[in-house]
């Protein structure tokens, strides 16, 4: 469906919009795009595709890494978190489960998300693997999969999160053999 929004008195760029319209007081659309959700905007004129009714939110999972980035160190204890929550109530639970890559390892490997807990952040801990192999700069992919009867949340795309990790291992010269 395409709505037309509002008129814009000035040039559009690439910065979200914000927008409230009421129709007779009846139906009231709220919300934010991005300029590239914007159809056309000749006469300064904004059409706007994909909508969401007020009370019909698009479902989403949010993930915010601690300090805006997760970084890790081999053989360290020390480790770094992240947090995930979902962005509308679901209609049933809904299961996350979190999937580390052989760099990286996390607990809990699945979150679960209620009608009732649903907006409560839940925090993910992510440690370095240690190995005996020298690697340069290095990185970890978490990968995300929501699963549950609602609908709505059920296979959703959510960011993955990718951990910087320090190697605590030690270069071997090449010709040199460590007894």
């Amino acid at each position: 469906d395409e709505y037309t929004v509002f008129t814009c008195p000035v040039p559009l760029d690439t910065t979200d919009y914000s927008y409230k319209v009421s129709l007779d007081g009846y139906l009231t659309l709220k919300g934010t795009f991005k300029a590239d959700r914007i159809k056309n905007s000749d006469a300064q004129q904004i059409v706007v595709t994909d909508l969401f009714t007020e009370g019909t939110d698009p479902a989403g999972v949010t993930v915010t890494e601690s300090s805006g980035t997760t970084d890790v160190t081999e053989g360290s204890t020390t480790t770094d978190s992240y947090t995930m929550a979902l962005d509308t109530e679901p209609t049933a639970d809904v299961t996350v489960t979190v999937t580390p890559d052989a760099q990286t390892t996390v607990s809990p490997n699945t979150l679960t998300f209620t009608s009732t807990d649903w907006a409560t952040a839940q925090t993910v801990t992510v440690t370095a693997v240690d190995d005996t192999t020298f690697e340069t700069a290095q990185t970890g992919v978490i990968t995300h999969t929501a699963t549950g009867s609602d609908t709505n949340y059920s296979g959703i795309s959510i960011t993955d999160v990718t951990a910087s990790i320090t190697d605590n291992d030690i270069a071997t010269p090449a010709g040199v053999t460590v007894t």
